[in-house]
C-alpha cells in the first residue's frame, strides 16, 4: 500500500538524499516503474492504464522541472550545515526541511492519484487486498526474525551508509556505531501493525465509493504526516526514530576527521551536480 501511496517518495528522495550510484537510470525509469507498481497492485483496464500512463508522464515532467532544483538548495543547505560540524539544531532545520518537500509532493501526487483511486472498481479492490496480504507476508517474515537478527541487519546497515559517506572508518566509530545501533528500540511490530492498519482504511475507503476529493484528503495525509492518526505505537515509534536518528548523527560528526568531512562534502557535491544535471536534460 505505501507502494501505491509514496511510491514518489520510496523511489526518488531516498534515493536523492543517499546519493544512489544509479539515481540517473532510476529516475529517469520511475515513470515506467511506477506504471509497473500501480498495475501490480490494480491490474488495470486498458482505458486506465492509458490514463495513468499521461498522468505519470506529465508528473514526471512537472518533478523534474520543478521539484529537482528545490532538492538541489536542500541539499546546498545540508552541505553548508555540514562543514563546520553539526548542532542540533541544524539536524531539526534538516528535518523540517525534508517534511515540506515531503509535504508538497504529496500534495501534487494526491491530485493525481485520487482521480484514478476513484475510478477503481469491486474486482480491483480485492485484488489489492490480495497483492497487499502478499506484501505482508514478506514483511511478517522479517518481523519474524529474532531481534538479534533484526539488530544485525540494522547494524549492517548503518555501517555501510557510514563508511559510504565518511571512508575508512576509525575503530573508535566502528565500536560508536555498534554501540548506539545495538541500543536502538526494535520497532519492527509497530511498522507492521501501521501498514496493516492504513491498508485496511484504504480498502474501506475504496468500498465507500467516495468522490475524489476525500480520497484526495487521505492520500495527502496519509503521505505528508503518515504518524497522523496512525496507531499510538507507532506514532512513538516514529518520534522515536527521529530522535535516535539526531542522536547517531550528532555522536559520529564529533568524531568525523578533516579527510573524512572532505570525503562526504565531496560525494553530496557530486550528488548535487547530478540532479542539476537531470533537472536540466
Amino acid at each position: 500500500m505505501r507502494n501505491l501511496k509514496s511510491r514518489w517518495l520510496v523511489l526518488l528522495v531516498p534515493l536523492l538524499l543517499a546519493g544512489c550510484s544509479t539515481l540517473s537510470i532510476s529516475y529517469n525509469f520511475v515513470d515506467w516503474l511506477l506504471m509497473a507498481r500501480i498495475n501490480h497492485y490494480f491490474d488495470l483496464s486498458a482505458e486506465q492504464e492509458g490514463w495513468v500512463s499521461g498522468r505519470l508522464a506529465d508528473l514526471h515532467t512537472w518533478h523534474r522541472k520543478a521539484e529537482l532544483p528545490r532538492y538541489v538548495d536542500f541539499l546546498i543547505q545540508v552541505q553548508t550545515r555540514w562543514q563546520d560540524g553539526l548542532t542540533a539544531e541544524e539536524i531539526d532545520e534538516t528535518f523540517d526541511g525534508f517534511q515540506v518537500l515531503r509535504t508538497e509532493l504529496a500534495e501534487r501526487v494526491a491530485a493525481e492519484g485520487s482521480v484514478f483511486l476513484a475510478t477503481v472498481d469491486e474486482t480491483q479492490i480485492r485484488h489489492l487486498e490480495k497483492e497487499a496480504q502478499r506484501d505482508n507476508r514478506r514483511w511478517q517474515s522479517e518481523v519474524g526474525m529474532t531481534p538479534e537478527a533484526r539488530t544485525a541487519k540494522r547494524l549492517k546497515n548503518v555501517r555501510q551508509w557510514a563508511k559510504d559517506w565518511l571512508g575508512r572508518l576509525t575503530s573508535e566509530q566502528e565500536h560508536l556505531i555498534d554501540r548506539l545501533v545495538r541500543g536502538l528500540p526494535d520497532t519492527a511490530d509497530a511498522h507492521l501493525a501501521y501498514r496493516v492498519h492504513r491498508q485496511h482504511e484504504l480498502v474501506q475507503l475504496l468500498e465507500s465509493k467516495p468522490p475524489a476529493a476525500v480520497i484526495q484528503n487521505h492520500l495527502h495525509d496519509w503521505m505528508a504526516t503518515p504518524e497522523k492518526d496512525a496507531p499510538p505505537e507507532y506514532a512513538i515509534a516514529v518520534r522515536q526514530s527521529k530522535e535516535n536518528i539526531k542522536r547517531i548523527v550528532l555522536e559520529i560528526d564529533r568524531t568525523v576527521t578533516p579527510r573524512q568531512r572532505t570525503h562526504a562534502a565531496d560525494k553530496l557535491q557530486k550528488l548535487i551536480h547530478q540532479i542539476q544535471t537531470l533537472s536540466a536534460s
